[in-house]
């Protein structure tokens, strides 16, 4: 309705707080897919080395076995609403120099772990909304140690996921299904 004067500032407010209320929504939905994480861990599977002890509630206790591997895999599911394009993934309580290592383990390689238990090199790879990706990593002990450990065995349940969603580079830190403890540092 028009004022007295002829001016349209009635109809003007209307369509200012609608727009600002479209704004809100769209930066809160934007605020949503920078922050929220659209990877979830939905299970995974350890192969300790031999003689290491299951945990009450899950994960393992690693027995040290000179240069014995040790198998690692997570399983991650895009809840997302986009796809994601998962570029790495990282252990950050392992290292693949043996001088830089705070543990008995050393990283081999990481690898893409297929339905049929196939594996190849882990590269970048898109994963669509509601696919699951099996990320693998193949980890070695140390040689037999020169002297005893210097460090007590430590508890460890965190691997780091790197990915491109909805035009953003993330990091995330994720908690693996499984808790770990590791030997103490016996590696020279």
């Amino acid at each position: 309705m028009a004022a007295a004067d002829g001016s349209t500032r009635g109809r003007r407010r209307p369509l200012w707080a609608g727009a600002a209320v479209v704004a809100l929504l769209l930066g809160g939905y934007a605020t949503y897919i920078v922050v929220a994480s659209p990877l979830t861990v939905s299970g995974g599977e350890v192969r300790p080395t031999a003689g290491s002890t299951r945990l009450p509630g899950g994960g393992y206790s690693l027995n040290y076995a000179p240069e014995g591997e040790v198998g690692l895999v997570v399983h991650l599911t895009n809840r997302g609403r986009f796809d994601v394009r998962l570029t790495g993934v990282d252990l950050p309580w392992v290292s693949d120099d043996p001088w830089e290592t705070p543990n008995a383990l050393q990283d081999l390689r990481r690898v893409l772990v297929g339905p049929d238990g196939t594996e190849r090199p882990l590269k970048p790879v898109t994963v669509a909304p509601g696919q699951t990706v099996r990320i693998g990593w193949h980890l070695v002990m140390c040689p037999p140690p020169s002297r005893p450990p210097s460090k007590s065995p430590t508890s460890v349940d965190d691997f780091v996921v790197t990915y491109r969603y909805a035009g953003w580079r993330r990091g995330h830190t994720e908690t693996l299904p499984q808790r770990l403890i590791l030997p103490g540092n016996v590696c020279p």
